[in-house]
């Protein structure tokens, strides 16, 4: 059974604002280690269909981490 490859669409991680560059090289789960916060190296943001992505490397154990990147928005 051959499985369908989704092509990538690389966006400008350089183009998200500060804050929101922070938190994601920061606030990240690694399934590796197990553990939250412990920060990648190297991102990559993406869009895979209709929903984006940012990965990288663990900043402990050096595994690649992606993270779908989910936009709630807050209502009054």
């Amino acid at each position: 059974m051959e499985r369908e490859r989704i092509e990538r669409e690389i966006l400008s991680f350089n183009k998200l604002n500060p804050l929101e560059q922070e938190w994601f090289l920061t606030e990240t789960w690694c399934t590796h280690c197990n553990e939250a916060d412990l920060g990648i190296v190297d991102p990559v943001y993406f869009r895979q269909g209709e929903k984006e992505f940012i990965e990288g490397r663990c900043n402990v154990c050096d595994t690649i981490q992606t993270t779908e990147i989910v936009v709630r928005q807050l209502q009054n």
